[in-house]
């Protein structure tokens, strides 16, 4: 997938602006100098500016891997059974999510795909909250789920899990956060295989650079 189709970066509505940039498409050129697809000035689409570097760049972007991995499988089950999917997804993970999920309510029958997403107006606190309550089992990178003395629940792992070559809002984290640092110290040969096989550093010190953030990788 990241050979053929690209790295999404830094989120997937940016990288979906880049790939049609890329392609010439004038309201994606026009976002990234802050302008709408008239060609007059935005303030909302000043905050694409500092991502414009990204279409000239020689790396890989694209938006297209949930679509390509998890969607149209999906998508093509409901089309050979008439089943409709039950999604776990939450409106406070992304904008995106929130705005379909104001759009729809959590249950999205007349939508093109229909789904329930029955925990749409969950939090983060809630899930972990639950898990501790009811004893749930959990994958062992997330460690145990404990309850510190503010009363806000937590796991003694990560946190968050995700594909482990993703660098999403990898350039927002800091020291012992860097994702990319903490699989050198848990997944050695999946890091070598990211940073060497692959060729994130290249990508990584271009973000670096771009940003002014921290080293993402050891």
């Amino acid at each position: 997938m990241i050979q053929d189709e690209g790295l999404v970066f830094p989120s997937k509505e940016v990288a979906l602006d880049v790939y049609y940039a890329r392609k010439g498409s004038l309201w994606a050129i026009n976002k990234f100098n802050g302008l709408d697809r008239h060609g007059n000035k935005d303030a909302y689409k000043q905050s694409s500016m500092k991502w414009k570097w990204l279409i000239g760049s020689p790396y890989k972007i694209s938006p297209f891997c949930c679509d390509i991995m998890k969607k149209k499988p999906a998508h093509q089950y409901t089309k050979q059974t008439g089943e409709f999917p039950i999604l776990a997804t939450m409106a406070s993970e992304s904008r995106l999510r929130y705005n379909a999920w104001i759009k729809t309510g959590c249950n999205a029958f007349d939508a093109t795909y229909p789904s329930s997403k029955p925990m749409s107006f969950w939090t983060n606190q809630d899930v972990l909250e639950y898990i501790a309550y009811h004893r749930v089992k959990i994958p062992s990178v997330y460690g145990n789920v404990v309850k510190s003395k503010n009363g806000k629940y937590a796991t003694t792992g990560e946190d968050r899990t995700g594909c482990v070559f993703c660098p999403i809002g990898c350039h927002l984290e800091k020291g012992d956060s860097r994702r990319f640092v903490r699989l050198s110290k848990t997944h050695p040969k999946l890091y070598d295989y990211c940073m060497n096989k692959l060729g994130m550093k290249e990508l990584l010190d271009a973000i670096q650079e771009h940003t002014g953030c921290e080293k993402l990788y050891v």
